[in-house]
């Protein structure tokens, strides 16, 4: 509400308001309270001026009559000593009334530092002054004069000692910058509280953006931790709440006296981080390649505030070093529209969403760039940000571009965060659906077969997985014991194996033939997807004959030997496939391992499991094989079948 009444309340009022009156202004810098009415004097008029530095020009005794008059509403630079750094004195005289009413000089801005005299004797310093300067953003100040009794009218020299940056020299003008003033200090203390708070509400919408920011930092931090896999909720909060405390720095620069060197570099850093945040947060959202560029452009920024902490600290000068940060920042610019290009022509939503937003903010910082470089080189000033309204609350172009770009993130990251929901519900849905399934397609008490014992393991790389086995006991005593993998992971693999289970069990009521079961699964599977599975199906019949067929599936081991198997095509490939069976007779106390490729396949640091572990492993019990691969480090569904011959059926 505040924000509206800013824009469309205060803009027809600005018009309105009466413009502050002043008293005559001096032409021979002498000023008196004694030949006017009004308790508060101004001083905007002619001051002497001097560049250099003398001790004796503090003195009341000096003769200042050779020195230049300059206007001392503007700086020395505006009035012949362009790009002028270093010391310089200005000299006023003022006439206190008699009484002993105390008396009170209130100075506009003066850059860079200062110190006042007043009769020789210092009343105050604003800075660091030489032999240890330090460069100072300076707002106008309240100087007490003596309150000694004064019988009749007094006159009193003022001298102030100025020291302007050379650094700023190049495109800050040096000296006063305002109308200073003069009068009892009982009405020119109430006065400069009065004005401070009008600095302070001027400047109120640094605060008010602040706190939006703040707000928005925190409802993105609040969104990252109920979806901790989207990194770009995390990193737009980081850059809300670094660019709202950049603003909050901004309102403290604008409304009191502090020492560039600290609070710029405190600011540059904030800025840096947010820039580089604003990368990781593009390239999150749009989903960008880590790539040579990008890290050039992330380097940039960082150089960039490696730059403007050397400007501010006195190390560079050279107004086209400065420049080179402009070329720097075009560097990240462009990283970013190249990136929205691509997306946009892959038609990614977020990024049709994103085009009015990011035009607008890289916009803004394009010009506020450009201007800030324009100044530094000497070119004229370009006219950027815009004052959209100036009193009583000074509200600029870049305001409102900010405001807007912020609102637009976070519609932006509230609609995908609502559809990315949606879409998570679904998916969640389905996957928790085909858990249900497998869990009923994979069996977990295992039949109670005669003479022999079967343990298993299956342990599946994500949610759902593509391996199954099915342990199927047939009339007249015997059992089929099937083993596969699908190609591929998650859903897709997980329905593949629902229609493989079903349709086995269906075959099986009708053909006990392993190989003539493969050939059905495989009309079964054709022309559903692109992808194969692998099986290899044991029939274990009365006298402990055992007859294998594979589809390419991985041999079984026979006592820690792997067991020769035709070779054949996996399912799916072929409409007609042609699988071979072999028959072979156990004995008592043999041990059959059956395992998915998961178990050799296994990866730590780029080492593979490998045959010749698995191998060794294959007279272990089935959980003690599966453990030790993903022990080793799991990739891929692991699942092992032993079988037992416990006694001859």
């Amino acid at each position: 509400m505040r924000l509206i009444l800013i824009l469309f309340v205060l803009a027809w009022t600005v018009a309105s308001l009466p413009e502050e009156q002043t008293s005559p202004a001096s032409s021979n810098a002498l000023f008196s309270v004694t030949n006017n009415r009004e308790e508060i004097i101004s001083l905007a008029g002619k001051w002497r001026f001097q560049p250099g530095d003398n001790p004796n020009f503090a003195e009341p005794t000096f003769d200042d009559s050779a020195w230049i008059l300059l206007d001392s509403t503007k700086s020395w630079s505006s009035q012949g000593y362009k790009g002028m750094s270093g010391l310089a004195w200005y000299r006023f005289r003022i006439i206190l009334p008699a009484g002993n009413e105390p008396i009170a000089l209130y100075l506009p801005r003066i850059n860079t530092c200062y110190q006042v005299f007043a009769d020789g004797a210092l009343l105050t310093t604003v800075g660091r002054m030489p032999p240890k300067a330090s460069t100072y953003r300076t707002q106008p100040t309240v100087v007490a004069l003596s309150a000694a009794d004064r019988p009749a009218p007094h006159t009193v020299t003022i001298a102030v000692r100025v020291w302007h940056n050379p650094i700023w020299a190049a495109y800050v003008g040096g000296g006063p910058n305002g109308e200073g003033e003069y009068g009892s200090l009982s009405r020119i203390a109430p006065m400069a509280k009065s004005r401070a708070s009008e600095r302070t509400w001027s400047s109120s919408m640094d605060l008010d953006i602040a706190v939006l920011e703040f707000l928005a930092g925190t409802v993105a931090f609040a969104l990252y931790l109920l979806r901790r896999s989207e990194r770009e909720y995390l990193w737009f909060s980081l850059m809300s709440l670094s660019n709202g405390l950049g603003y909050l720095i901004s309102f403290y620069e604008s409304n009191n006296t502090h020492r560039i060197h600290l609070w710029d570099g405190i600011g540059g850093a904030i800025g840096c981080f947010f820039s580089v945040a604003s990368l990781f947060f593009y390239r999150s959202l749009l989903k960008g390649r880590t790539n040579l560029l990008f890290w050039s452009a992330v380097a940039a920024q960082c150089l960039t505030y490696c730059i403007t902490w050397a400007l501010f600290t006195g190390h560079i000068t050279t107004p086209q070093i400065i420049a080179s940060s402009f070329l720097l920042d075009l560097l990240s610019f462009a990283w970013i529209l190249l990136l929205l290009s691509e997306r946009l022509r892959e038609r990614l939503p977020d990024a049709r969403l994103l085009i009015l937003p990011l035009l607008l903010s890289i916009g803004n910082e394009f010009l506020i760039t450009l201007a800030n470089v324009l100044s530094t080189l000497d070119v004229k000033e370009l006219p950027y940000p815009f004052d959209i309204v100036k009193r009583p609350v000074e509200i600029a172009s870049s305001h409102l571009v900010e405001v807007l770009f912020l609102l637009a993130m976070l519609a932006i990251l509230l609609n995908r965060f609502s559809r990315t929901s949606r879409e998570h519900d679904r998916t969640a849905s389905e996957l928790e659906a085909a858990r249900s399934l497998q869990h009923v397609l994979i069996p977990d008490n295992i039949p109670n077969i005669p003479g022999m014992q079967v343990m298993t393991a299956y342990h599946p790389a994500q949610e759902v997985g593509g391996d199954f086995f099915q342990i199927l006991p047939l009339p007249l005593g015997e059992t089929l014991i099937v083993l596969g993998d699908v190609s591929g992971k998650g859903l897709g693999a997980a329905m593949t194996v629902s229609l493989i289970v079903g349709s086995l069990r269906t075959l099986a009521e009708t053909i006990d033939s392993p190989a003539l079961l493969l050939a059905g699964l495989n009309r079964c599977l054709y022309g559903r997807g692109t992808g194969f599975t692998t099986c290899i199906i044991l029939r274990i019949a009365p006298g402990n004959r055992l007859t294998i067929s594979n589809a390419g599936h991985l041999s079984p081991y026979l006592n820690g030997v792997e067991v020769e198997t035709e070779a054949n095509l996996p399912l799916g490939l072929l409409e007609v496939g042609l699988f071979h069976e072999q028959l072979m007779i156990l004995t008592l106390g043999d041990r059959l391992t059956m395992l998915t490729d998961g178990v050799p396949e296994a990866t730590r640091k780029r080492e593979l499991f490998g045959f010749e572990r698995t191998q060794i492993l294959a007279i272990q019990g089935a959980e003690f094989i599966a453990d030790a691969a993903r022990r080793f480090g799991q990739t891929d569904d692991i699942t092992v079948l032993t079988i037992d011959l416990l006694s001859h059926s």
